[in-house]
């Protein structure tokens, strides 16, 4: 069964991914970085660097996560009294005093 989900979903999945990819990679890096990456990438520490990749990523996003979290509640009062001093309105009446209350 899962041959069958790879076989009809991963193909349509790799194809439209690499359509996207491809250009990204193509805007961001010239033709001789793209070639020493690939090099990187077949040594064996590129092949470890790959094989972490998903773990480096889902490090990332924890800490981003938890460090905008600090961040807001850090800010969270200065959001509202700005929101009080620059008199900044919302169109839906009682939103601004549900948003500084939030804030606070």
């Amino acid at each position: 069964m899962v041959t069958l989900l790879f076989d009809e979903f991963g193909d349509t999945f790799l194809d439209e991914l690499r359509k996207r990819t491809v250009p990204v990679y193509l805007d961001l890096f010239t033709p001789e970085e793209l070639a020493d990456i690939r090099a990187f990438l077949e040594t064996p520490a590129g092949k470890s660097y790959i094989a972490q990749t998903p773990n480096l990523m889902a490090a990332g996003a924890a800490n981003g996560e938890e460090i905008g979290a600090i961040a807001f509640q850090n800010s969270r009062s200065r959001i509202a009294q700005r929101l009080q001093e620059e008199n900044i309105l919302v169109e839906k009446q009682g939103t601004i005093d549900k948003l500084i209350e939030a804030f606070r």
